[in-house]
């Protein structure tokens, strides 16, 4: 994060903070964050006389990645959120520095909100831990330190995870707050509101990113409980996405159009009452064209700031979250076809 967002950094959760203040990038830190999770594994190994499993070490290499990924994703997400808002200082109006719907408000996430989700991150996690499913043999005893290990690598993805899509929709909600009060629109050149829409690209990009590393979940035994509704909800998830942080630019859009219409209504109105007139000049007529012409452009015009390429980016995002899932379900049949 940059230093003119200072006070906003310290509003973030503290693994946020720590991977946007380190000297290397985010993607460094979490090379290192991998490895001090498998230097600590190692260790406890050692400590509790447990030997390493090879048959779960694609799963805990997998759920390691994720702990150190998802960290360094947000901060990604962050400073691309950060360049969108310096993009959109030309049509920034003053009503951008309010307190409540403005640049200050992006940023903000509740405590709350954050304690919210982790608490959900860690139920959703210990539940699927302790589901005697997700065991190949039988769940161990509770204070086994297989299921001590598993538990707390697994409550650490949950507790991650729910808070980084709690900072993102809070980030999209500021987004939307911010386009409904703080910027001016034009319904005929909607060019500088792009940054609204690249930063529900970028939201979408992360759920791919994130679909990539749960479709590797399918080779596990639980895998197949998560896949329907994963194919299910993700194109959901991925619309809802897209068009939460351009929502208040939409309703200021769709205003604007509202309002135009209801002019140019009023003046066909009036110019078709002095067309209809006896002995109406030529010159009448030809302004009711225009005016007709006039509102079909304004009829036409979208009120999502949305072009081609948005939503061929969009398309090809779904598309490879889809591809994920499908393809990690046709593995695993034909690793069970194989195996039976």
């Amino acid at each position: 994060m940059s230093a003119r967002n200072a006070e906003i950094d310290e509003r973030l959760p503290w693994s946020v903070r720590l991977f946007a203040s380190a000297p290397v990038p985010p993607v460094v830190c979490s090379l290192l964050f991998c490895a001090a999770i498998f230097l600590a594994y190692h260790v406890y190994c050692w400590l509790t006389n447990m030997a390493w499993d090879e048959r779960l070490a694609e799963f805990q290499l997998l759920q390691v990645a994720m702990i150190a990924f998802t960290p360094a994703a947000t901060v990604y997400a962050l400073r691309g959120a950060e360049r969108d808002l310096a993009d959109l200082a030309p049509v920034l109006t003053p009503q951008a520095d309010g307190a409540e719907a403005g640049i200050r408000s992006v940023f903000r996430v509740g405590r709350a909100a954050l304690a919210i989700a982790g608490a959900a991150g860690f139920a959703i996690s210990i539940g699927f831990v302790m589901s005697p499913g997700s065991w190949v043999g039988g769940r161990p005893a509770l204070d086994h330190p297989v299921f001590v290990w598993a538990a707390l690598r697994s409550v650490a993805m949950g507790w991650l995870i729910a808070r980084t899509v709690v900072i993102e929709l809070a980030v999209a909600v500021g987004f939307a707050k911010l386009g409904r009060h703080g910027v001016a629109v034009d319904w005929l050149d909607q060019r500088p509101l792009a940054p609204f829409a690249r930063k529900g690209l970028r939201s979408v990009l992360l759920l791919l990113l994130f679909s990539f590393l749960f479709s590797l979940f399918l080779l596990e035994p639980w895998g197949k409980t998560v896949a329907i509704p994963m194919l299910v909800f993700f194109p959901v998830v991925c619309v809802a996405a897209l068009l939460l942080p351009v929502s208040g630019v939409h309703q200021q859009l769709a205003e604007a159009k509202r309002a135009e219409l209801a002019r140019v209504d009023a003046a066909l109105r009036a110019e078709a009452e002095a067309n209809l007139k006896p002995g109406a000049a030529p010159a009448t007529g030809a302004r009711l064209s225009n005016l007709v012409a006039w509102r079909g452009l304004v009829q036409a015009a979208s009120t999502w700031p949305f072009d081609v390429g948005v939503w061929l980016r969009f398309a090809v995002y779904v598309s490879l979250g889809l591809g994920s899932w499908l393809g990690g379900a046709l593995v695993e049949r034909l690793i069970g076809a194989a195996l039976d």
